[in-house]
């Protein structure tokens, strides 16, 4: 189990990742818990909309930090307050 946790581990993606990657990466983790764990399958299954809306999170966060590097004149105060205001929405 402990390979396991580790290849889990080195194959997180790196934040800049794009959300496909991260979805998988949970998709992974979802497998190892069930099959590790005893844990029914059925107790980590989201529902469709669920992973729906974490999708378009993940997405519109990932639009942002594209935006935050491309982005050159907005100050960086700007950027925190922005991230502040679309972030808490």
């Amino acid at each position: 189990m402990t390979k396991e946790v580790n290849y889990l581990l080195e194959a997180m993606p790196a934040i800049e990742q794009k959300s496909s990657e991260w979805l998988n990466w949970v998709g992974q983790v979802f497998i190892f818990w069930s099959d590790n764990f005893g844990i029914d399958e059925g107790l980590l299954k989201v529902e469709s909309q669920q992973i729906s809306h974490f999708r378009d999170l993940l997405y519109a966060i990932e639009l942002l930090l594209d935006c935050k590097e491309a982005a050159v004149r907005l100050p960086k105060q700007g950027w925190v307050e922005l991230e502040a205001r679309l972030l808490t929405v």
